[in-house]
């Protein structure tokens, strides 16, 4: 069943729904390659996760997550600078559509989703949408993979925490993290197979 974000069930999520969470401390990520496949601006898609930054601003873009299927023509990004937050999706020849918006509280679990539905691009940090960016901001790698925490160079890397993570095609559920496994380098995926390899992380009671 798809989660739908509401008011009510947005707290619910963020402080009732799991007791762990990684946290990183900049050198960090989870690295989950299968799911590029999930992401791909030729079908429709929609992630979401939890995450809370340990302190701003952030100095040059620390990524949340990187997904790139193809090295010209499919990639995604969630990326942080300083107190502004973007997502990307880049498309090559197509274009680039890229979202912004601000973000600077160090006390808060946010909720980031990003929805890609029959080429249009969304996104909407606790409730609130991100707005176009003209001039697109990011440069997204072209090495093949999908990073949480992490681009997929392994080289911009998060100093904050993440937690319940979701990817759909809109209609079913494709892969699901809980983080519930509170220990070990595996994190795993509760709906299917595509565990992810935590390198760097610390497992923290959330």
């Amino acid at each position: 069943m798809l989660f739908m974000i509401t008011k009510n069930n947005l707290s619910v999520f963020r402080k009732h729904n799991y007791d762990y969470c990684l946290a990183f401390s900049g050198n960090g990520y989870i690295s989950i390659d299968a799911l590029t496949t999930y992401l791909d601006h030729r079908n429709d898609f929609y992630f979401e996760m939890a995450f809370k930054i340990n302190s701003f601003p952030l100095s040059g873009f620390k990524y949340l997550m990187n997904s790139c299927l193809t090295k010209t023509d499919n990639k995604l990004g969630i990326a942080i600078d300083r107190t502004r937050l973007f997502v990307q999706l880049d498309k090559g020849g197509e274009g680039k559509t890229e979202l912004w918006t601000s973000i600077s509280d160090t006390n808060h679990w946010f909720l980031i989703s990003v929805t890609y539905n029959r080429g249009s691009l969304s996104s909407v940090l606790d409730l609130n949408f991100l707005t176009s960016n003209p001039s697109p901001a990011l440069s997204l790698p072209s090495t093949l993979g999908f990073r949480l925490a992490s681009d997929t160079n392994n080289a911009q890397n998060l100093n904050g925490i993440i937690n319940n993570t979701l990817i759909t095609n809109l209609t079913i559920s494709l892969a699901r993290y809980s983080f519930n496994e509170g220990t070990g380098n595996v994190l795993y995926d509760s709906i299917g197979q595509n565990n992810g390899l935590i390198s760097n992380g610390q497992w923290a009671f959330c």
